[in-house]
């Protein structure tokens, strides 16, 4: 019997030792070849291999661990690339004493055409002997991540182009290079149906190879079944495919291409080829799946690019019919500011929607804006022809929208610089299709000069019905009494000449009337000419000899004046008509002063005409020179028809003078005008 300390049994103990160390090899090797990622262990210094797992030797491109052998160096068992990289990870790790990660993107190497993506981190482990050290590298397969992140990324690339407005050709050339690559397609084209649907056209290409027909007739014998399969992707490749596409995938070479329809509204629009060349593929669902997606936003694109053509041919319309409103604005602008009579256009609401400079100017509107109703008198009272205030429901607007029309109403309007004018109001309504009043139109004329015109002829009428008519009954009469009184001389004489003095009259009176309407329409025409003050007045004079009233007269002549530029005719006329009022309305022995100074600004001479008469009250004297105006006191006792101070104050602003008069009642008038000295 042997005992327990013999060699044999220290050599037995040694083999069991020895087999269960092998089995807890192989047992940890189990587990590391269960786990879902790769494993190795490096025994520091030399990088050699202690024990690795089949997904690390799957990531470095060996079919099992058993081809990374135990106690070989990376260098010797793991290739280049992967050497490269693991090597500075471990160093990293072990001076930090942290753990390091990486991300690795290698080229396939197993019966693969897709990149691999690797998530590689290094840990070192603590080890009681400092000499020694042990690093533990982990790795991860991450190409299904990646694959998913790529095409997430690439729907949202597409997505961003179309939010950027980017071209339908533009988004499908960069849609279609893309979509090639996520699902790692040789060969992808894009087809379009042209406008008249008779065509289909290649629009877009992953790469220059023309793989795919420029066009494809629909009405000739079409290989590419384009419409055949329109309910969703489909993957054609024998032997499911037809004869047709045997032969279409035979002539390029390929082993299967997918069929992704695009269609817009529930329409055909046309289609998404993705070829294949590798015998025996099949895409995933996934990519089946996007490119469904990728034939979503390409319909999009679709749908966009046709809103931004009709959006643009809208706008070119808008823009067109802008233009052309504008252009008629603009003509209907010019217009009315051509117009003299004034237009206030009305909208809807009773605001000024559109006005002419005329109709400012003659209602002193200033501008009427977007002023309400009828307050384009804006608050300036209106009146009738009678002086009447007219009422607010019978101004022209309330007027015109009651009654649907305004025909020549005349009112009297006071501007803010206190004068008067007379204005007619005409106008119309427009309404619409359900008989609404939609704008009101209001034409203002002024006729302040036509209503002035009107009282001048009816003034007229009256002067040429009584006073001439009085001294052609006197004329009468006279020429009667000479009939009978033949036989003596005297009582001939004295009726001679009364009929001379009364045809005199009529002839000044006469004379005042074709020369007030011939200063109206200026028709007067001034010789001008450098003329001597003093003997301007003596020719004057010459014409009175013989007149009794010539007695009454005084001159009062500054010596040595300047002569003066003017018509001598015209200002003897002034002189005249001065004159004869003086001497008309003044007692029969008072004096009559001619006064004839230089002007204090030395570039005129005031000729002053002074009387001692009745004057003029201060109501009145800024009326006198008003055509046909004659004092109330004084117009039953003269004669004459009040247009010689208005033909005086027209002849003398016609030489560029001005004339004026200062009145007090009971003491006299005087009458002064100027005339520009000669130069």
């Amino acid at each position: 019997m042997q005992s327990s300390d013999s060699p044999a049994n220290a050599k037995r103990e040694i083999y069991m030792e020895d087999i269960y160390c092998k089995s807890q090899d192989s047992y940890h090797q189990f587990v590391l070849n269960s786990l879902p990622i790769g494993v190795a262990i490096l025994h520091m210094p030399g990088y050699i291999i202690n024990l690795t797992n089949a997904e690390f030797a799957r990531m470095v491109g060996e079919a099992s661990p058993a081809c990374l052998a135990q106690g070989k160096s990376l260098e010797e068992a793991l290739p280049k690339q992967w050497v490269d990289l693991i090597m500075p990870l471990v160093d990293e790790a072990l001076d930090t004493d942290d753990r390091i990660m990486v991300c690795k993107v290698s080229q396939a190497v197993i019966d693969s055409e897709t990149d691999d993506y690797w998530f590689v981190s290094c840990q070192p482990i603590p080890n009681c002997n400092s000499s020694t050290k042990h690093a533990l590298i982990f790795s991860q397969d991450i190409s299904e991540e990646s694959v998913l992140l790529k095409r997430l990324n690439a729907l949202n690339v597409l997505g961003s182009s179309l939010s950027r407005g980017y071209s339908l050709y533009e988004f499908l050339d960069d849609g279609i290079k893309r979509f090639a690559s996520v699902i790692s397609a040789d060969y992808c084209a894009a087809f379009l149906l042209d406008q008249d649907g008779s065509r289909l056209l290649r629009v877009a290409e992953s790469k220059p190879l023309d793989w795919a027909p420029v066009e494809i007739h629909l009405d000739s014998a079409c290989e590419w079944q384009w419409d055949a399969r329109s309910d969703g992707p489909t993957y054609v490749c024998p032997p499911d495919a037809c004869n047709v596409e045997a032969r279409v995938l035979a002539s390029i070479g390929a082993y299967g291409y997918l069929h992704i329809p695009v269609t817009v509204m529930g329409s055909l629009m046309g289609f998404i080829a993705a070829i294949f060349k590798k015998t025996g593929y099949r895409p995933p669902q996934e990519d089946i799946e996007f490119a469904q997606l990728v034939a979503e936003r390409c319909a999009l694109a679709i749908t966009t690019e046709k809103m931004m053509v009709e959006y643009g041919r809208l706008l070119s319309a808008e823009q067109a019919l802008h233009r052309a409103s504008t252009e008629k604005a603009a003509q209907m602008e010019a217009l009315l500011e051509s117009l003299e009579c004034g237009v206030l256009i009305y909208d809807r609401n009773g605001y000024v929607s559109l006005s002419n400079h005329a109709s400012e100017e003659i209602a002193d509107l200033g501008k009427p804006g977007s002023k309400r109703r009828d307050d384009m008198a804006f608050n300036i009272p209106l009146e009738y022809l009678d002086g009447k205030i007219v009422p607010v429901e019978e101004r022209p607007y309330d007027k015109l929208m009651r009654e649907g029309s305004l025909v020549d109403e005349d009112y009297i309007i006071h501007r803010a610089d206190g004068s008067t004018r007379v204005v007619s109001f005409s106008g119309g309504v427009i309404r619409d299709s359900g008989g609404m009043v939609s704008s009101a139109i209001l034409i203002l004329r002024d006729i302040t000069k036509l209503h002035e015109m009107e009282q001048t002829r009816q003034e007229m009428v009256r002067l040429i019905s009584h006073d001439l008519r009085s001294p052609l009954t006197l004329i009468l009469a006279r020429a009667q009494m000479l009939e009978r009184l033949a036989d003596k001389p005297d009582a001939v004489r004295k009726n001679a000449s009364a009929i001379i003095t009364t045809a005199k009259l009529m002839d000044v009176m006469i004379s005042d009337l074709t020369d007030s309407f011939r200063l109206q329409s200026e028709e007067i025409r001034l010789r001008k000419q450098a003329l001597d003050v003093e003997r301007l007045i003596s020719d004057c004079m010459e014409h009175w000899i013989g007149v009794p009233d010539l007695l009454r007269l005084r001159l009062d002549i500054e010596p040595d004046l300047p002569p003066v530029y003017g018509d001598s005719v015209r200002l003897e006329r002034i002189l005249t008509n001065l004159m004869t009022n003086a001497f008309k309305y003044s007692p029969k022995d008072s004096e009559v002063v001619i006064r004839v100074v230089l002007g204090q600004n030395e570039e005129e001479i005031v000729i002053s005409v002074i009387d001692q008469g009745q004057g003029v009250s201060k109501e009145e004297l800024p009326n006198i020179f008003e055509r046909c105006y004659r004092d109330p006191v004084a117009q039953n006792t003269t004669e004459g028809l009040g247009l010689g101070l208005y033909i005086s104050k027209k002849l003398v602003e016609a030489h560029g003078g001005r004339i004026w008069a200062r009145s007090v009642v009971g003491n006299g008038s005087t009458f002064s005008f100027t005339i520009p000295i000669a130069r």
